[in-house]
């Protein structure tokens, strides 16, 4: 294609995968394309001379050189797949574009009801829980209003095009050119290693960076912590030689032909910091990990292995037993479809049969045979009245000996790359801390593991 056909010519492209939110927690995307098919399209064409336009949710993908970002609509961010198609709506009507490529990975579902809270629906196995779903958005007729060559995918994940498409884009190759090794614009963590073996460790410890939605400073752990623990570097001592088999990540499990998947929101980020510490401090971490854009840890102690399902992580966890330690950072998608469907038309309602996952803090807490000295996980929650109670019962529920309860979601009010994190054990009172950059959430939590391991070895 002559580059001369392209300078001048301003395109609109939607990209990325939006998601359909079912509660705040879990939600539908499709992930048959890959997150960066769009941008690798974008960036393509802008080095032939066109001016791009890119819709896309937010995400941790390094943005496509030279190319412009549309990622909020009316002062909030892109999410959904109606808020990419209403942002690219009024992108053609603002800028009248050559033409638009429709490169979102959209869903063909979504939910009937959106949920403001996590909806409790945990079934007995055999009993199937049923979600109502809608088919999402005809991406096709949705552009026909908009008087220009189109070209992309709809939320079938099948390839349509108007007929006017110009010489040069008819020739257009917009196979998913995606790479899986998209640069991201994650900032790397805390060179732990390197902090560990330096004199600035009680330095940077004793730092208090201030957070805009935050008044005070957020000290590196809580008072009551602190008087239990010397932190120093050799207080990780005890965590020399143990054998840690840590879940990461978001699981997602498959529900039609067309590659929709029902899965939870997590970057992977809280687990990625606490397992680069855990190596530093040196523990050998057998790292299972669900779809991230983060990097593996790159450090000798860390073996990664890379997982989509529930099943698969739980497999692949099982496998790296016998362990001192286990630690369940994962958002575990609850629910799977034992067959595939078909994918929906736009409105068309279906309600779908799922049956529960296998669950993996419960199969790690709950073994008779190898069951890790200490058994720890997380419990998620976007209504914080009912925070401490959910990470209480999941504590007994599921044999742990630690739950790092953490609020998520919008009442949570935590700046991004922020968690907040209260300790749940049978032995003393919750325990909060207060809201802290992910990489010292991951210091405070590795340093109640050493204090919780140091205890134990002192017990006779």
């Amino acid at each position: 294609m002559p580059i001369m056909d392209l300078i001048g010519k301003t395109l609109v492209i939607t990209a990325g995968i939006p998601v359909e939110s079912i509660d705040g927690i879990r939600h539908y995307a499709n992930h048959k394309r890959l997150e960066s098919h769009g941008f690798a399209v974008a960036q393509k064409l802008q080095k032939r001379g066109a001016r791009v336009i890119v819709i896309t949710p937010k995400n941790s993908l390094a943005a496509p050189e030279g190319c412009e970002i549309v990622n909020a609509l009316n002062g909030k961010s892109i999410v959904s797949g109606e808020d990419v198609m209403t942002a690219a709506e009024e992108t053609v009507k603002k800028h009248a574009p050559a033409a638009a490529l429709c490169l979102a990975s959209l869903s063909s579902l979504k939910p009937a009801t959106v949920f403001a809270h996590k909806i409790k629906a945990k079934n007995q196995p055999g009993k199937p829980v049923a979600l109502d779903v809608i088919g999402n958005i005809d991406v096709k007729k949705r552009t026909r209003p908009w008087n220009i060559p189109v070209i992309g995918y709809d939320s079938w994940q099948t390839l349509f095009m108007t007929a006017n498409l110009p010489g040069w884009l008819a020739t257009l190759d917009i196979a998913d050119q995606g790479e899986k090794n998209w640069p991201t614009s994650v900032e790397p963590g805390t060179d732990w290693p390197a902090l560990f073996e330096s004199k600035k460790f009680p330095e940077w410890l004793a730092s208090a960076p201030k957070h805009d939605k935050f008044n005070e400073p957020s000290a590196i752990l809580s008072s009551d912590i602190k008087a239990e623990t010397s932190l120093s570097p050799r207080f990780f001592d005890n965590l020399k030689g143990k054998t840690v088999v840590m879940t990461s990540g978001p699981t997602e499990e498959l529900l039609t032909k067309s590659g929709d998947v029902i899965t939870n929101f997590s970057s992977g980020q809280q687990g990625y910091e606490i397992a680069c510490i855990l190596a530093a401090a040196g523990a050998k971490v057998k790292y299972v990990v669900g779809r991230t854009n983060f990097p593996a840890p790159k450090h000798e102690n860390v073996e990664t292995t890379r997982v989509t399902s529930a099943k698969s992580m739980l497999a692949a966890a099982e496998s790296k037993l016998p362990a001192d330690i286990y630690i369940g950072v994962a958002a575990v998608a609850d629910f799977c479809r034992k067959g595939l469907g078909n994918p929906l038309a736009e409105n068309e309602a279906e309600s779908i049969n799922l049956d529960q996952n296998s669950d993996i803090l419960a199969a790690m807490g709950t073994r008779a045979e190898n069951r890790p000295s200490f058994v720890i996980g997380f419990a998620a929650e976007n209504d914080p009245s009912k925070l401490i109670a959910y990470a209480t019962d999941k504590l007994a529920k599921k044999k742990a000996d630690l739950i790092c309860a953490n609020p998520v979601g919008e009442q949570s009010n935590l700046p991004k790359g922020t968690n907040q994190i209260t300790f749940i054990t049978t032995a003393d009172n919750p325990r909060r801390l207060p809201p802290l950059p992910k990489s010292q959430a991951a210091l405070a939590i590795v340093a109640k593991i050493a204090a919780l391991s140091e205890a134990s070895a002192k017990t006779p």
